[in-house]
């Protein structure tokens, strides 16, 4: 991905060969999140390492994540910008989800 003139990176470039280690983890999401239990973000963090190695892949990272889960997190976000605003509730959640248990029959 070519860089912009300022030397940013865009917003929608992904690395994918990222490592996430608990100390990134958990600073990082107590920054943007809400987190009122340092023991179920653990928890959270050793649910999305599968392998147990102390730190979370881009593939761990995206196998694990759910809609749900993603709309909880953004839920949950110390500034109410867009994203948050974007979170589903409770009805359109279970839209998507129907949704896709429908593809996946298909498939």
């Amino acid at each position: 991905v070519d860089a912009p003139m300022d030397g940013r990176i865009p917003y929608y470039c992904i690395d994918l060969g990222f490592h996430l280690d608990w100390d990134t983890f958990s600073t990082g999401t107590r920054r943007l999140f809400k987190v009122e239990d340092g023991a179920a973000l653990r928890r959270k963090f050793e649910q999305i390492d599968k392998d147990g190695d102390g730190v979370i892949t881009f593939l761990e990272w995206y196998e694990t994540l759910q809609l749900g889960d993603v709309n909880e997190l953004i839920g949950n976000c110390l500034q109410q910008g867009p994203l948050c605003r974007a979170a589903l509730d409770d009805h359109k959640l279970e839209l998507c989800n129907s949704a896709i248990r429908r593809v996946r029959k298909i498939m």
